[in-house]
């Protein structure tokens, strides 16, 4: 596999986990169990891809990026999706955040 595959399975790996935490936001508990499913299988094919990118990406990177691409993203689906007010600050550690990843992958 190539690395830029490798990368974008990591990519559909983030995308899987990021609309499996909307479609539990969707669920409302358990009261729309039809969403709950829906987000265990998002969850699932979530976890299919993240296995594969770790076979062709070191654990610690791709893991690193799965977490915080997942993180920005969904505060970006809860300010787009759901509502959610933005603030400077919640910019700011976004910010940071991918800094943080950028660096971490940057570093020997």
């Amino acid at each position: 596999m190539s690395a830029g595959a490798a990368w974008g399975i990591l990519a559909l790996a983030v995308a899987f986990e990021v609309v499996g935490t909307s479609m539990l936001k969707l669920a409302d508990g358990f009261a729309r169990p039809l969403w709950f499913v829906a987000a265990l299988l998002a969850y699932g094919v979530c976890f299919a891809f993240l296995t594969i990118a770790f076979k062709h990406i070191p654990l610690s990177v791709a893991y690193l990026i799965w977490g915080a691409g997942g993180a920005v993203l969904i505060v970006l689906a809860d300010i787009f999706l759901f509502g959610q007010a933005i603030g400077g600050l919640k910019l700011m550690f976004m910010a940071v955040i991918i800094v943080g990843v950028i660096g971490l992958k940057l570093a020997p």
